[in-house]
This record gives structure tokens, sequence and C-alpha cells, in this order.
């Protein structure tokens, strides 16, 4: 080889590059995900690997054990099914799915070790490792939340309960829980918005009001799973006691307004429960007799005006 000048050319004229061992592309689930317990990863890669090295190299490590997980290869039919449930998965080159070998433990920290020295077809082997790092959901529970007073406190019985579950859970099933009280009574659960098409729900609610000063049960259905087929880990629990507290205390008008006749000694009933036996109150004139320079309510009066209304306009009340 020469120059347009004819001259030779020198210099280094041979050279080489490495494109490493096979690395992961992409994976599903990807990184920082909520896992299950068996879960299965396809993992998307640059290089087709070879399988001794893939069951030499790879591996899981589970917080909280001192050795690493193995990991097994899916093939066939299980395989193609796999990959049929991730959008384009099924197209792509070079993709593999594997598993541990042994369940993961619910709620651990989970890392797949892709590691040094999984080895091409080619025979070139990677010189570092790649971590994809994930967490096992949590086990399935199912809890009862109420409010209360206080911390040791029942139930209010003016409030709703609600069973809230650590996983989705089919809606055909959860509602057939059901809350019983004293003299059958009975109560079924509601979700907040079911348009009929509501299939999962995560949580359930019984509205009351419910006896106060009383032991309810809570019963669910049996054979209660969640979305992935797991029974509850705290099912023990069930049938469920809860009791409640007593009413609160409460003083109200019946409505934010009353219409009352035009002196005839008109009175508004007033609700109360659980207040101190003799309660201190007083009555209040209305009127402008008495009325402060400032236009405020008189001593011992309520600002306001009087509107009558004659027989002739009695239709004027409503409006």
């Amino acid at each position: 080889m020469t120059t347009l000048a004819g001259r030779p050319v020198g210099g280094q004229n041979t050279f080489s590059f490495n494109t490493g061992g096979p690395a992961i592309r992409a994976s599903h689930p990807s990184g920082e995900t909520t896992i299950d317990e068996d879960q299965a990863f396809a993992l998307a890669l640059d290089a087709a690997p070879s399988e001794e090295s893939l069951l030499a190299h790879v591996s899981f490590a589970v917080a909280g054990l001192p050795e690493r997980l193995g990991i097994r290869l899916i093939t066939g039919e299980v395989r193609e099914a796999i990959l049929s449930t991730i959008y384009g998965w099924s197209r792509r080159p070079h993709v593999i799915v594997l598993q541990a070998r042994q369940r993961f433990p619910s709620g651990a920290q989970v890392r797949l070790m892709w590691g040094k020295g999984v080895t091409s077809e080619s025979g070139v082997a990677t010189e570092q490792d790649q971590v994809l790092a994930c967490k096992v959901r949590e086990v399935f529970t199912a809890q009862l939340h109420c409010e209360r007073e206080h911390r040791q406190a029942a139930c209010q019985p003016i409030r709703p309960l609600t069973l809230r579950f650590s996983n989705a859970v089919a809606w055909e099933l959860a509602r057939q829980a059901v809350l019983i009280g004293p003299d059958t009574q009975h109560w079924r659960p509601e979700i907040d918005r079911d348009d009929g098409t509501t299939q999962y729900v995560t949580s359930i609610t019984f509205k009351g009001p419910f006896p106060e000063s009383a032991a309810l049960r809570l019963e669910l259905p049996e054979g209660l799973t969640d979305d992935a087929g797991r029974s509850l880990a705290n099912v023990a629990n069930f049938p469920l006691q809860v009791e409640t507290a007593e009413f609160p205390p409460l003083a109200k008008f019946a409505a934010r307004f009353g219409i009352i006749e035009w002196k005839a000694g008109p009175g508004l009933p007033v609700t109360q429960r659980n207040l101190e036996p003799e309660v201190q109150a007083k009555r209040l004139q209305l009127g402008a007799e008495g009325a402060t320079p400032e236009g405020g309510a008189p001593e011992g009066g309520v600002a306001g005006k009087h509107w009558r209304v004659s027989p002739e306009q009695v239709t004027e009340v409503l409006r």
C-alpha cells in the first residue's frame, strides 16, 4: 500500500478487538421489581450463550441465605408460553428463560448474578459480572382496619370496617366475606367503584352503623387465594372477632336549617347522645333589640333576621 506520492505506508497494520461474552440487554421482569416466589426471568442477550457456562456462572444471591441458588433453563412449550405473555419478546433474538432451582423466601431481597465467565457459542467469555436486583413480594395476608378513639379502644360503630389484602384478590371470592353481628345481623362487603367490570380488589369495606358495645365476627370464604393462587398466611386468625365501642358523644340539630311557626312557642329538636346527665344549655333570642354598635348579636341573643311568610305565599318556603 502506497500514498498518492508513491511512498509505502508504514506503522501498525494489524488490529484486533473483543466484543466480550454474552451480556444482558433487557430483562423481564426488570430490575427493582417485585417478583413471585417462583419467578421465571426472560433475558434478552446480545449473543447466544453456551448452556454449560450458564449453569456454571449464573445464579441467584438471596439475602439471608449463605449460598447462592443455582438456575434451571426453561425450554419448549413452557418457554414459549411465558414469552407469549411479554409483548414483542417472542420475536427477539438470543432470548433465554431461566428460574431458580428453589422458591425464594417471601419478602427477600434477590439479585440475579450474571457472572464473569459466561461464554458465547463462539467461545468468547464475559469479563465482569452483571447484577439485576429485585424483591420477592410479601406473604399473602388480610388485615382489618377501623377507626378508634385511641389505640386500645374498640372500633367506632358508626364508621366503616375495611379489610385490606396484601395482594389482589378476585372480587368474586372477596364478596363472599360476611360480617356477622348479634341476633343474626350480617353485613356484606362493598368496594369503592363497582361498575360490573371489577375483577380484582385489594380491599373491601363493610359499612355501618353497627351495634354499639357488640361482638362481631368476620368470616372469609373457604379457599380464599390471591391472584397468584397463594393461600392466606394468617388464615388461622379467621373467623376474626371484632369489638365495637359505645356510640361517641353527639349533640346536633336534625338538619342544617329549620322552619318554625311565628309566635307559637316553637322549638327545634336537638339530638343528644352519651353527654353528661345534665347538659348546660341556654336559649338565645333572635332579634335586633340590644344589638351592639358594631352590628353584632345583642347580649343574650343571636344576630339574624326574621322572614315571615304569609299563608298566601306558603309555597315560597320551598324556594
